[in-house]
Order: C-alpha cells, then sequence, then structure tokens
C-alpha cells in the first residue's frame, strides 16, 4: 500500500485536466478528465490546477487549434508526454516535460530540453512497467538524473505513471520502496487511472 502526500492520477485517453478544491485532507488529488470529477469539497472557487494533455500530434496536424483556448480560464499548466515544448503554446502557460524514456536521458537534445530550461514540474516515465523498464533500472536513473534536477534546479519531480492494473500496481510499489530508501521519493506520485466513473477513480486513489 503507498502513502504519499501528493497523488496526481492520470485517467487515459481523455483530455483535460481537473483538481477538486482545496481539502483539510494534505493528500492532494490531480487527474486528466474530460469531464469534471464530483468532488465532495467546495464547489465554488476551486483552485487552478487544470493540466491540458496537448498530444505531440495536435502540433503536427492542428496546432492552430490551441487558440480555441481560454488561457486565463482553469487550466494552469500544458504536457504533452514529451520534453519539448509544444510552439503554439507561445509561454502563455507552463509547461510540464515528461521523461518518457529511460533513453532521453542519456540523449544530449532530449535531456537539454528538461534541464537547461525553466520548468517547475517534471514527470518521469509513462507506464514503465509497459516498457520493459525494470523498476530497479527506474529507480538507478532517478538518483543518477532526476535527484539533480530537484536539488541543483529546484524542479518538481513528479513519479512513474503506472497504469491502474495488478503490474503497474506492483511496479510502482517496487520503485517507491527503492526511492524511498534513498531518501529520495517523488514531490507528486503519478498514476493513469483508466476508467470513466469518477467515483471509482477517486476509490483507486484512496487505495493507492
Amino acid at each position: 500500500m503507498l502513502n504519499h502526500e501528493n497523488i496526481i492520477l492520470g485517467i487515459s485517453l481523455l483530455i483535460l485536466g481537473v483538481l477538486c478544491a482545496p481539502s483539510p485532507n494534505p493528500t492532494q488529488i490531480e487527474s486528466s478528465a474530460s469531464s469534471v470529477v464530483t468532488c465532495p469539497l467546495k464547489p465554488r472557487n476551486m483552485a487552478k490546477k487544470r493540466c491540458l494533455l496537448w498530444d505531440y500530434t495536435n502540433t503536427a496536424d492542428r496546432p492552430q487549434a490551441i487558440e480555441q483556448l481560454d488561457f486565463n480560464g482553469q487550466i494552469s499548466s500544458v504536457a504533452n508526454w514529451n520534453a519539448w515544448v509544444p510552439p503554439e503554446l507561445k509561454g502563455r502557460l507552463p509547461f510540464r516535460p515528461t521523461v518518457r524514456t529511460l533513453d532521453q536521458m542519456t540523449d544530449e537534445t532530449e535531456w537539454g530540453f528538461i534541464y537547461n530550461s525553466d520548468h517547475t514540474h517534471v514527470h518521469y516515465l509513462n507506464e514503465p512497467e509497459r516498457q520493459s523498464i525494470t523498476p530497479v533500472q527506474a529507480a538507478e536513473m532517478w538518483k543518477k538524473k532526476m535527484v539533480p534536477l530537484r536539488k541543483e534546479k529546484g524542479k518538481k519531480l513528479i513519479g512513474p505513471g503506472c497504469a491502474s492494473d495488478e503490474p503497474g500496481a506492483a511496479w510502482l510499489d517496487e520503485f517507491m520502496k527503492r526511492v524511498e530508501a534513498m531518501g529520495e521519493p517523488p514531490d507528486y506520485l503519478g498514476v493513469h487511472y483508466y476508467g470513466e466513473n469518477g467515483k471509482n477513480a477517486i476509490e483507486y486513489i484512496q487505495q493507492m
């Protein structure tokens, strides 16, 4: 059973992120979804913490679509599962890069996008259990490359986003034990919930 102060939840195949209003419980819940996850909390004055998941294909095929967004609305950041910033974003929202694979940490250009940037938050690995990346490998690279981002650059680190199934939970459990043993856990815990039921998503968060 994982117990971490902050939990970032990714609901797959959907578009916008929704964050429940501030709660007296210290656990923070961030999700990615195209519809609001109902929260038994304050219905008004919700924190501006939705993250727009802007797929890289939008940059290639329909970059102009970003102009339809309300940059003064609830969206607070943008991610595209890559290290490079969508040029059509034009600095209008903070970008959250993703270290999607281990190779990105050894590629000079890809790593340069992350290390030499002013991005405040960095995601680490996208469903590594489905990429044949072991928790041992991930923990070793976490210590070697990710921890210095926090210590030298002051960046917040978001842990691996594993799928909400048994292999994903087992992988994440081992990874967390290893990074906690070295005294360097993530600032946020990333998970990927597969489903459309908001209640089930909240239950999954509580379980994690």
